[in-house]
């Protein structure tokens, strides 16, 4: 679909605005590298074999590129003996950060999300806590995301994971898809600017 959004565009006579290209350029690697990660109908990329950003060219990409916003207050672990264990994320149409933190005790905790864009769903069984921040659109993975679990602060950001998976994975498919993820949020903050720069005028 937005191959042939895309194609629509080329014989209008004023043009694409760079912004909106730059984004749907974006968008064609990022699911092209998708495809070739988890190896789904991989023989008809998205963009259509037409890098914007090659193999190549991400490998020169470094992951300190990739902002890494972290913080958990230490009491979580000292005090109420939660730990936060991994993160991982979802990739759909928009994504999804999933939180996997493990409790001493059965009992079911106080989670509330402060700040960030996407909807919270939260899952408690046994001494297994997940929180999942749904629907993110590309433009805020950059943002930092804020729960607060018994009074004990969390922020992350899901390009966080992106920036960890490319330091520690030898996986060069993964590392190409995370990179592209940012490449992808980058040009969406871009056009998000620029639609509110028009709208200003």
């Amino acid at each position: 679909a937005v191959a042939a959004y895309r194609e629509a565009y080329k014989d209008a006579p004023e043009g694409m605005p760079s912004h909106l290209s730059d984004l749907l350029d974006a968008m064609l690697d990022y699911g092209s590298y998708a495809q070739v990660y988890f190896k789904y109908n991989d023989t008809e990329l998205a963009n259509g074999g037409v890098w914007h950003t090659t193999p190549d060219q991400m490998a020169q990409i470094t992951s300190d590129q990739i902002e890494y916003i972290c913080e958990v207050d230490p009491a979580l672990a000292t005090e109420d003996k939660i730990k936060f264990k991994y993160v991982s994320l979802t990739l759909e149409s928009c994504v999804q950060l999933n939180m996997l933190f493990t409790k001493e005790t059965t009992e079911e905790v106080d989670v509330k999300c402060l700040k960030g864009s996407g909807e919270m769903h939260v899952e408690q069984e046994g001494k297994m806590l997940k929180v999942m921040i749904s629907d993110i659109p590309a433009e805020d993975l950059g943002e930092p995301i804020t729960i607060l679990i018994n009074d004990h602060m969390i922020i992350y950001t899901p390009m966080s994971y992106c920036r960890v998976a490319c330091e520690r994975s030898e996986n060069e498919e993964l590392k190409n898809l995370c990179k592209s993820l940012d490449i992808y949020r980058s040009a969406a903050v871009e056009y998000a600017n620029y639609v509110r720069s028009l709208e200003e005028e």
